[in-house]
């Protein structure tokens, strides 16, 4: 039976790091990294209407098997963030993605990348304005409450909520953490 482990991020945590500089290079008879198909079919399930998602689920149970037929590899690694959930809303999306991550992948390994917070909420005010979506700190936290485009919520920011939901949905020996800044240090 084909293990699977989901890299979901979290976003400016060092995914791209470990995507470029360590993923690609594990050994490619043992882990089978990124299978493009079921890759966008997890995409296509983040995505989906409400009344989508079992057709999608039922088209990646049809690509595991698959892949599990033609395939020798006992591993399967699965790094996007968009399994994370939407970082410009940080993350109050997550908990509904995970379970239909958890529908997909029963019994599914994550790995789980976390960052000091304020380096962290740094890094996504950063990213927001190579987005194009200019605006100051403190518009971007929405400390004065005003109606924008991007609805971050910072008071709305739970680690803790994130965590215990993945642990509550996956178990806590399926739920590997690890962070940016040991990423940074060992790299």
């Amino acid at each position: 039976m084909t293990k699977y482990y989901l890299h979901i991020g979290l976003h400016k945590t060092g995914t791209k790091l470990l995507q470029h500089k360590f993923f690609k290079y594990l050994d490619s008879k043992e882990i089978f990294y990124n299978p493009e198909k079921l890759v966008q079919l997890i995409c296509d399930l983040i995505k989906a209407e409400d009344e989508d998602v079992e057709r999608v689920l039922h088209l990646i149970r049809e690509e595991k098997v698959r892949l599990e037929k033609n395939n020798t590899h006992k591993k399967i690694l699965i790094s996007r963030e968009i399994m994370s959930g939407n970082l410009l809303n940080f993350y109050q999306d997550s908990f509904e993605y995970h379970k239909r991550l958890k529908l997909a992948f029963s019994d599914a390994n994550i790995l789980l990348c976390l960052r000091f917070q304020y380096d962290w909420i740094i890094s996504c005010y950063k990213e927001s304005v190579k987005l194009h979506h200019y605006q100051s700190l403190e518009d971007f936290l929405n400390f004065k409450k005003k109606d924008q485009f991007i609805k971050v919520d910072y008071l709305k920011l739970d680690f803790v909520k994130y965590i215990k939901n993945l642990y509550n949905l996956f178990s806590i020996e399926k739920v590997n953490i690890i962070f940016y800044e040991n990423l940074k240090l060992n790299k």
